[in-house]
């Protein structure tokens, strides 16, 4: 009887270990996929800034080439500047 007891330790030991090296290994991932996912989030942003002032550049071309063209009363939501 007291092999299957330290049998049973030995597994219960066993078993915390594993729980607490992959509750870190969570942790790691959840951090990592939450630093991935602002970067990401930050690169969109500022592609969609960049995309927005070419629009506006070139609003501006069109505009300068063609004086007589009757202008847009507003812009859309999506150009205006956040």
């Amino acid at each position: 009887m007291a092999y299957r007891h330290e049998i049973l330790d030995e597994l219960q030991a066993l078993k915390q270990d594993a729980t607490r090296l992959l509750g870190s290994r969570t942790e790691e991932w959840r951090e990592a996929s939450t630093r991935k996912a602002k970067d990401i989030a930050a690169d969109v942003k500022a592609f969609l800034s960049d995309f927005r002032d070419a629009v506006a550049l070139e609003e501006e071309d069109i505009e300068r080439a063609s004086p007589d063209a009757p202008r847009p009363r507003s812009r859309p939501r999506w150009c205006s500047a956040s």
